[in-house]
């Protein structure tokens, strides 16, 4: 079963590749024995692998794959276990660099540590390892894959599934590794809250800049139509415009620095969920002045219940005392804010939203419209030093420094993205210099950082 998915997943790609007149990269077939785990020595372990454990008591075993069948699994107890396995594949070619593709499966669960990841390390190459299909946390079985490099000199490498000095259960199948010619790749992952998570990979080439397309089926040509953005310097992406229950193709064309195409990636599919997960964890308020009117708009909690009530007051509320302040409204939980010309407002100044039970959710004084990246100049960090200390925005900086202390939420781009951007506005309201390490840490991924 697991061969026939693999053989249709490839003949797919064939197929659309002759319809649109690309030029299929030139895959060799899987070098390794048993990528699969289906065969078993009488010991229980997967043949062709051995196993390789230097510290700690993990468990190397096999468990049930993404379609029932085997796949291996590593357990460790603690983050001083080390526990691995490993096959040797020769190099073709050693006289010069030679790109591989590493396509694998994998599974976490409460993965914690330092990598969780198949390790490949070139023999004789003089570049010490790649970490392909790096993970963490606890997430479903997912597909990967990347493209790594052997420098001229390396006469095999070193494939090595493992689990190195982390803790947690991570599981692995369908692993193949084969050498290619220039080729591309774009995987699309979608979240429970909606986004779709991309990453890419060129191998063979080098790319001045990305454009990343979407379509609606897997033959669309990449145009002006298709474009959702361009990037310089990054190998990861987000697409947050994605809809319910759409079915989307990605392609990524890679582009040299006068414009020209070098290379496109087959496509990527993704299917969304029917309903998005919605994460927000605190109620966020805001008044906008526009001319004569103010726009007083609000995102809710997860889980708020309704209906709403905005008031209003000439004082200021920051502090929830809604004693003499008057109600200006009452909404549903689907509702995001409303535009109050000066008769609605009552001679209000400042705001605030609460819940059914009457608890404030959270509170907002108007601002002038400026331009979202205004630079974090003196006053203005002055400014929010000031607003932090009381209500709704204190809440929110409690949560911030909460978020950057417990790390990114992933490793993909998003994730790093958000932990970046808040550990550094963390140390520049502050000025301690923790926060600005925790903002330069890289991503796991060797593309998935963020410029903050």
């Amino acid at each position: 079963m697991r061969v026939l998915k693999r053989a249709t997943a490839l003949a797919a790609t064939a197929a659309v590749l002759a319809a649109t007149g690309a030029q299929a990269p030139a895959f060799a077939a899987t070098a390794l024995i048993n990528g699969d785990f289906e065969r078993v020595t009488a010991t229980g372990q997967p043949e062709g692998w051995g196993p390789w454990k230097p510290a700690g008591n993990g468990v190397i075993s096999l468990a049930e794959g993404p379609d029932g069948s085997r796949a291996l699994q590593l357990l460790n107890d603690s983050t001083d276990d080390r526990t691995a396995v490993g096959q040797r594949i020769d190099n073709p070619d050693p006289s010069r660099v030679r790109y591989f593709r590493v396509s694998v499966d994998v599974k976490a669960e409460n993965i914690s540590g330092y990598a969780a990841a198949v390790r490949v390390q070139y023999v004789n190459g003089g570049v010490p390892l790649t970490l392909a299909a790096r993970t963490s946390g606890t997430h479903d079985w997912r597909q990967v894959t990347e493209y790594v490099a052997a420098p001229a000199g390396t006469t095999q490498l070193s494939i090595e599934p493992m689990l190195d000095s982390a803790k947690g259960r991570y599981l692995i199948d369908n692993l193949e590794i084969a050498a290619v010619d220039a080729a591309g790749v774009v995987t699309a992952s979608a979240q429970p809250t909606g986004e779709v998570e991309l990453s890419w990979n060129f191998a063979g080439l080098t790319p001045h800049r990305y454009e990343i397309h979407r379509g609606s089926a897997a033959d669309f040509v990449p145009g002006p139509a298709t474009l959702l953005r361009t990037l310089t310097g990054f190998t990861q992406a987000e697409d947050a415009t994605a809809q319910p229950s759409a079915s989307y193709f990605y392609k990524v064309v890679a582009l040299d620095p006068a414009g020209a195409q070098l290379g496109v990636t087959v496509p990527g599919a993704v299917t969304l969920p029917a309903t998005f997960a919605d994460d927000q964890r605190t109620t966020v308020l805001s008044a906008t002045g526009l001319g004569h009117d103010v726009r007083v708009a609000w995102r809710l909690a997860a889980g708020t219940t309704g209906p709403v009530t905005l008031w209003g007051d000439q004082q200021d509320l920051s502090d929830s005392d809604l004693r003499k302040a008057r109600a200006l409204g009452v909404f549903a939980t689907t509702a995001d804010g409303v535009t109050l010309a000066p008769n609605q407002r009552k001679g209000s100044k400042h705001y605030a939203l609460t819940d059914a039970a009457g608890t404030v959710l959270a509170t907002a004084s108007p601002a002038g419209l400026a331009h979202p990246r205004s630079e974090a100049t003196k006053d203005r960090l002055k400014d929010a030093r000031k607003a932090i200390k009381d209500g709704t925005p204190k809440l929110l900086w409690e949560a911030l420094l909460a978020r950057v202390a417990a790390g990114p939420t992933g490793t993909g781009y998003a994730a790093w993205c958000q932990h970046g951007a808040e550990a550094a506005f963390a140390y520049q309201v502050t000025g301690d210099v923790a926060y600005a390490a925790r903002a330069s840490r890289r991503s796991p991924s060797p593309s998935g950082n963020c410029r903050t």
